[in-house]
């Protein structure tokens, strides 16, 4: 279940050798989990804004750590000016053909606008690539609309393990729908066909401009899930 720890968490925007009682954040250990509905109560200056900065990437904590899903993740946002921040609900509802969403930029973003103005001639060239009315009208729907989180990390938790077994190279994501796993066939088309014959569909990575290797969907049933790891495996025997 997928879940967001503060460890020991506080700020200061005085530096970290400041003085305790001046912290705008004070220490704070705690676990919020997929599905719960939390509140931030307190009054003005207690840190409610300051905290979901935090969390969100914006300030990085004077002390302690945010995990998610136990990973400590730094947002390159803290580092580089030229950060692009895509969020798509096509992907968080895995409805890919929706496209709809946002792009945030840095605040200190070189050449805010120039980059706005390419975004919508592109959106122009790649043929009129804007939500419809219907969608844009769905937004607050949609937010509240999540995937079965669980579902797709036993999936990933059932198939990395047998995958590696079996002799493949395979990633272990945190935040996609999707594993990756290098082609023992340098030619990535020709195993996936291999692989398609067994009754198993990948995309090939040459098509992603990642060639050698192959993207498995997290998506398929569990039952389908069983039956491509048999595929998997008959398919990388017959490679050896």
């Amino acid at each position: 279940m997928a879940r967001i720890d503060l460890v020991d968490l506080a700020h200061s925007y005085g530096g970290n050798d400041a003085a305790p009682e001046s912290f705008a954040l004070k220490p704070i250990s705690m676990t919020w989990r997929q599905g719960g509905a939390y509140a931030l109560l307190g009054p003005s200056g207690c840190g409610k804004t300051t905290l979901l900065n935090l969390i969100s990437g914006i300030v990085t904590p004077s002390r302690g750590k945010i995990l998610f899903d136990g990973v400590d993740f730094r947002t390159p946002a803290l580092d580089y000016d030229a950060t692009i921040t895509i969020y798509t609900y096509g992907k968080t509802t895995l409805a890919p053909g929706q496209r709809i969403g946002y792009a945030a930029l840095h605040p200190e973003f070189p050449d805010r606008a120039t980059l706005g103005y390419r975004v919508f001639v592109q959106q122009l060239a790649a043929g009129w690539g804007f939500p419809n009315a219907l969608l844009q009208h769905a937004i607050s729907d949609l937010e509240r609309v999540s995937i079965d989180i669980d579902a797709l990390q036993a999936r990933r938790d059932r198939m990395v393990p047998a995958l590696r077994e079996m002799g493949y190279e395979v990633t272990n994501p945190q935040g996609t729908f999707y594993l990756m796993a290098r082609s023992p066939d340098p030619d990535d088309l020709a195993f996936s066909g291999r692989l398609a014959n067994l009754g198993a569909l990948v995309l090939p990575g040459t098509i992603v401009e990642l060639p050698g290797w192959f993207r498995i969907s997290l998506t398929a049933s569990d039952q389908m899930v069983e039956d491509g790891l048999r595929a998997f495996r008959e398919a990388r025997l017959s490679a050896s």
